[in-house]
């Protein structure tokens, strides 16, 4: 419902806004999809919601914003059923920053660019384990998570038909938790900084 509510408000204000800048042919507001998310989603087993807005302006700049939210909650069994079971639960979502630089002259926002992304990132997971017989015990590892990262993109993005876009974007960074809570361990710390990627292959609509 949440994501329902993201989207017919961004269609909304793309609409709003269209509607007001009557003087130009085109907003220069991209909504994008990615289309790398379905496949992750069936690898990883997680459910899966991407969805990208980019503001181009300035013949050669953009300014571009990418929510992405993962989440799964199953329940599994080990040996008997009946006296061992889990529950386990996982929630993800990132709020990705990016500027882009666009090197060509010849053609305003396509072709190649470079530039630098942000990536603020949320986990909470829990995972609960059941034993019914010969003794009732039950073990819970509950704990949540913050980082951010920053780091460099490059990629490539094209137009079709005036309207329809291919993004094709990778980049690299460092990442460093922020926060870690253990909750049922009462923990909590920050980590050294890691390794991280930003790779998209973005589906769109130019208005």
């Amino acid at each position: 419902m949440k994501n329902l509510t993201i989207i017919l408000i961004l269609i909304s204000f793309s609409a709003f806004a269209q509607k007001s800048d009557s003087t130009k042919k085109q907003l220069g507001l991209i909504v994008k999809a990615d289309v790398l998310v379905p496949i992750i989603s069936h690898l990883s087993k997680l459910n899966e919601f991407s969805l990208t807005v980019e503001k181009l302006f300035k013949q050669r700049h953009s300014l571009q914003l990418t929510y992405v939210k993962s989440w799964y909650n199953k329940n599994t069994f080990v040996h008997n059923p009946a006296t061992e079971s889990g529950t386990d639960k996982n929630s993800t979502y990132q709020i990705i920053p990016e500027y882009k630089f666009f090197i060509s002259k010849k053609k305003a926002h396509t072709g190649y660019y470079i530039g630098a992304y942000a990536k603020f990132i949320s986990t909470y997971e829990k995972s609960i384990s059941s034993i019914t017989s010969p003794i009732i015990r039950s073990d819970i590892f509950e704990y949540s998570m913050y980082s951010i990262s920053e780091g460099v993109i490059n990629g490539f993005q094209f137009y079709f038909f005036n309207h329809l876009t291919l993004d094709v974007l990778l980049g690299i960074g460092v990442r460093e938790v922020i926060e870690f809570n253990q909750i049922q361990g009462n923990f909590g710390g920050n980590s050294s900084a890691l390794f991280d990627l930003r790779a998209a292959i973005n589906i769109g609509y130019k208005f």
